[in-house]
């Protein structure tokens, strides 16, 4: 029997809202047999809807490690202390970025992140049908988004900080935070490439999995991930077998033990034929 982690983004569900129909079927197939399929998203437990949630998954990790659920009951959890939250607040406020202040249950930003997010909703999404909105990654942070002011921020429990549309790159706002915090390029493109998403220091996917291989009894040589971000590596980490989608990064390939098919080329099924998995 495997534990096998699966991302979101990229991985299981295309950033339309499409999960593949081969991709559900490969789980069900994989549970029959006798496997746990959980969840490993950089996503909040606010931003998981109806297809996501209608999959049988044995455990679910959000926020990229804050959160950690198993029958939609919360096993783990943890946040920014005040401190941090001061710094990041202090930070984005003094160069006017636009920014994401995340919880589990509700996402917040300053105004310049609405902006933002409300000229990709007319780009991407006012064209769409009714029903192709309400699986699309942009209307699902345009949705649960909350604009608040920069005092409100610092009375909310943040897990996860997600920046961009920055007058600074990526790199420059990597080299004034890192020693305090840990930073990955964002994993929705959309958001564009000097996007990043910030976490605690050694939170990560990695951290939250151990909650869910030890409620499971299982060790890292039973585990099997999959994903296609730089989110994912401190995943591959814990991971026996780790596995690139094919629309993945070159790095991200490069450092798995097998790359798939891209994700609407039925990955994640030809990743479970692949290792026996059904």
């Amino acid at each position: 029997m495997k534990i096998i982690f699966l991302d979101a983004d990229g991985t299981l569900l295309h950033h339309s809202g499409i999960i593949p129909e081969s991709a559900v079927k490969a789980i069900k197939m994989a549970k029959e047999k006798g496997h746990k399929i959980c969840l490993c998203t950089g996503r909040q437990h606010c931003e998981l809807y109806g297809d996501l949630l209608n999959i049988d998954f044995d455990g679910i990790i959000t926020g990229s490690g804050n959160g950690v659920y198993i029958n939609n009951n919360l096993l783990h959890e943890s946040y920014f202390d005040l401190k941090s939250i001061q710094r990041l607040v202090h930070f984005f406020k003094e160069n006017r970025i636009p920014v994401l202040c995340e919880t589990d249950h509700k996402i917040y930003g300053n105004q310049e992140a609405y902006d933002y997010i409300l000229n990709l909703k007319k780009i991407h999404c006012d064209s769409l049908s009714l029903e192709e909105q309400k699986k699309h990654g942009v209307m699902i942070i345009y949705k649960n988004l909350n604009v608040c002011d920069y005092d409100t921020l610092l009375k909310k429990k943040i897990n996860k900080v997600t920046f961009f549309d920055s007058n600074l790159t990526y790199n420059q706002i990597k080299e004034e935070l890192q020693n305090e915090f840990d930073l990955v390029p964002s994993t929705f493109a959309l958001l564009g490439k000097e996007s990043g998403e910030i976490s605690q220091k050694g939170i990560t996917k990695g951290t939250g999995m151990k909650y869910l291989m030890d409620h499971y009894h299982m060790s890292r040589k039973d585990v099997l991930s999959i994903g296609d971000s730089y989110n994912d590596l401190p995943m591959f980490e814990e991971s026996n077998i780790c596995i690139a989608m094919g629309n993945a990064d070159e790095y991200i390939k490069s450092v798995c033990d097998y790359t798939t098919t891209p994700i609407l080329e039925d990955g994640i099924y030809h990743a479970f034929l692949h290792f026996n998995l059904i």
